[in-house]
């Protein structure tokens, strides 16, 4: 019995130490709705970005949000339309999960990461360009659409 506890015990500090504490995202609120500015402190690991927060929604990531964080997986929440230029520059993501709501991926957004390939709808508007400057993801990441 102690060693099963000690094992879930484990498990759960290794949980926290890769999940990024979403009790630290700063947001700001304009219209009636929410959008994420910033993260207090570094994130790591793994990011949920929700869909609503203090009984509103959150519609948008601003840019450089998390610019130059730590962040290995990202998962943002249906409702969420807006991602700002450099929003997750300079991280370390290898997978990100696009809400169906997404309608745009501004300027470097998600460059300078470790992504392959991302999926996401067809209607999403972002810059495929082969200068950094102005292209969302780096030039050898697959985009691939959902209908």
């Amino acid at each position: 019995m102690k060693k099963l506890a000690m094992a879930i015990v484990m498990v759960l500090i290794c949980v926290s130490v890769w999940a990024a504490d979403p009790d630290k995202i700063v947001y700001d609120l304009w219209r009636n709705a929410y959008y994420v500015v910033g993260y207090d402190g570094i994130a790591e690991g793994e990011l949920v970005i929700p869909a609503e927060y203090n009984g509103k929604p959150v519609l948008g990531i601003s840019s450089q949000a998390f610019l130059e964080h730590k962040l290995t997986s990202l998962i943002i929440s249906e409702g969420i339309t807006t991602i700002s230029g450099q929003a997750f520059y300079g991280n370390q993501l290898t997978n990100v999960s696009f809400p169906d709501s997404l309608v745009s991926i501004g300027a470097s957004a998600f460059i300078n990461n470790n992504l392959t390939d991302v999926v996401f709808p067809r209607h999403v508007r972002y810059e495929k360009h082969p200068n950094w400057a102005v292209a969302a993801f780096d030039i050898d990441v697959t985009v691939i659409y959902r209908d």
